[in-house]
Parts: C-alpha cells; sequence; structure tokens
C-alpha cells in the first residue's frame, strides 16, 4: 500500500480515536471568538478597520497551533516511527499523508466554523468569501509550521512554549498576507496580489517542509 495511504490511515485513526486534539481547538475557537465579541461594544469591530478580519485570524492561527502540537508524539513513544525508518519507507510521502490526515482532522473544522465566527465578531457576509479563499491555504501553511514545530521538539516534555517561539515568526507572512486581502476586499480595493501570495506560499510549504519534517523525524531517532 502507498506511503501516503498508510500515513493518512494511521493519523486519521488516531485522531479518531482521541476526539479531544480536535474538539479543543474548536472549542478554543468558538470561547476565543467569543469572548472577544462580548468585550467590545457593538460597531467596535467592524469590518472597515479590519480589526476583526485580524481577530479572526489571529484566533484560527492559535487553534491550528493548538491542534498540530501533538503530532508524531504517540508515533514517538510507541516505537513506530522508528519502525517507519527502519523499513527504509519513502518518510517524505509518509509525512505528506500524515500532515494531509491531521489537516482534515483540526484545519477544516476550525475553518468550517469561520462563518460563525465572522457572525460574532460583526463582519459582514459579503467579506465570508475570501475569508474562505484565503483561510484554506492559510490553514494548510498553518498546519505544516505547526507539525514542523512539534517534530523540533519531538522527544521534549511541554514543548507548547517552546513551540509556540519556534513557530510563530514563520506564521507572520501568511497572516499578513491573508489579513491584508481581506481588509482589501471589504475596502472595494484589488486583493489579487496577497492572495497569490498565500497560494504561492502554500504550494511551497506543502512541497518543501515535509523534506524538513522528514529530515527532523530521522533526526529523533539518532542515538
Amino acid at each position: 500500500m502507498n506511503a501516503f495511504v498508510i500515513a493518512f490511515n494511521r493519523t486519521f485513526r488516531i485522531g479518531w480515536r482521541h476526539p479531544l486534539d480536535s474538539l479543543n481547538p474548536m472549542a478554543f475557537f468558538i470561547i476565543v471568538t467569543s469572548l472577544i465579541s462580548i468585550t467590545f461594544e457593538g460597531g467596535s469591530l467592524a469590518t472597515g478597520d479590519g480589526l476583526a478580519i485580524a481577530v479572526l485570524w489571529v484566533v484560527l492561527l492559535l487553534s491550528t497551533m493548538m491542534a498540530s502540537g501533538g503530532a508524531y508524539a504517540q508515533d514517538y513513544e510507541d516505537g513506530s516511527l522508528e519502525q517507519v525508518i527502519a523499513q527504509n519507507q519513502s518518510l517524505y510521502v509518509s509525512v505528506h499523508g500524515s500532515v494531509a490526515a491531521r489537516w482534515f482532522l483540526c484545519a477544516v473544522p476550525i475553518v468550517a466554523l469561520v462563518p460563525l465566527g465572522a457572525w460574532m465578531l460583526n463582519i459582514d457576509t459579503e467579506v465570508w468569501w475570501i475569508l474562505f479563499i484565503t483561510l484554506i491555504p492559510g490553514s494548510i501553511v498553518f498546519t505544516l509550521f505547526g507539525v514542523l514545530g512539534a517534530t523540533l521538539t519531538l522527544g521534549v516534555g511541554r514543548n507548547g512554549v517552546l513551540l509556540a517561539l519556534l513557530v510563530l515568526p514563520l506564521y507572520v507572512p501568511v497572516l499578513l498576507l491573508g489579513v491584508g486581502a481581506c481588509q482589501r476586499s471589504a475596502n472595494q480595493e484589488p486583493f489579487e496580489f496577497a492572495l497569490i501570495g498565500i497560494l504561492a506560499i502554500a504550494m511551497g510549504a506543502i512541497t518543501f517542509l515535509p523534506f524538513a519534517i522528514a529530515a527532523l523525524l530521522r533526526v529523533s531517532q539518532e542515538y
């Protein structure tokens, strides 16, 4: 069986058996968004100044980070990761499968909650479509960077703070382009450059980051 399918099925089964790994980031997204929405008076999160859009992006970023923090932790602990490397399978393809499953399990449900978050933050419905278009590739990049950070700290207990310090700077370009594209669309300004930038970063991340993740996984198994 293809290494992609094997890794996808294994990661998906693990996530399905541990639903809290997906539900906790979703609950975090809803709770934080609702708390922010009730903190400000009506109209203070208007779309015109872009604050609501920026808040939505940041909350989704943090939720995705939370969902990616445990990537490969169980494989590392039970020895499955060592077996995959020892069998000389295509680790690059296997990483793609694992990240794809994690994106479907954790990031897609959060993106599906975007209309609820946009409604709570009083974002104009005309901007929702550009939010979806930018958040889908943005969530892919967030997931890949999150898995990269989790792999860097693999084997280090309680790595949440270290993970944040390592990967947060990597999120900045996508965050700026995504918020900028949505704000420009809301203000009836050209946003194609920012959208193309997000898509280009997503394609580059999908192509190259699994190489780095695979290399870090091999390093984690060296004694």
